[in-house]
């Protein structure tokens, strides 16, 4: 009986410090985001797609994906997130009149709020 009850302590000293260290250790690495292509500065024609492909991963769980565009015309979307990592393969057009210079900046938090971003730069010509 002595031996039993000797076991048990120890398994319940086992199962505390495990919880412990689970609730003790904060998560502190922002999301990982890897941009496939484009890997240049591409230069495309107005009305022509730009073709951007990323992973985004985290070492916990994502909370929030966006992309952001500095059209001049508040270009936003929002990506649903399941789970710890996700593929985007976006096409983006720039609306009529844009030219120039511009960056797509995808950005990633993860349920703790660690963030992170990643900017394309292309270029818009007529």
């Amino acid at each position: 009986m002595r031996k039993l009850s000797c076991l048990y302590f120890l398994i319940i000293v086992f199962l505390i410090s495990c919880t412990r260290q689970a609730f003790c250790e904060k998560d502190e690495v922002n999301p990982k985001i890897e941009v496939l292509y484009p890997t240049d500065n591409p230069v495309i024609r107005a009305g022509e797609p730009l073709c951007m492909k990323v992973l985004i991963r985290d070492n916990q769980s994502l909370m929030n994906v966006w992309l952001q565009v500095n059209d001049g015309h508040g270009f936003k979307k929002n990506y649903p997130v399941i789970g710890m990592s996700m593929e985007i393969i976006e096409k983006y057009i720039a609306p009529a009149g844009v030219k120039g210079n511009l960056s797509a900046k995808f950005f990633a938090m993860d349920e703790v709020g660690n963030f992170s971003s990643e900017e394309i730069r292309f270029a818009v010509n007529n």
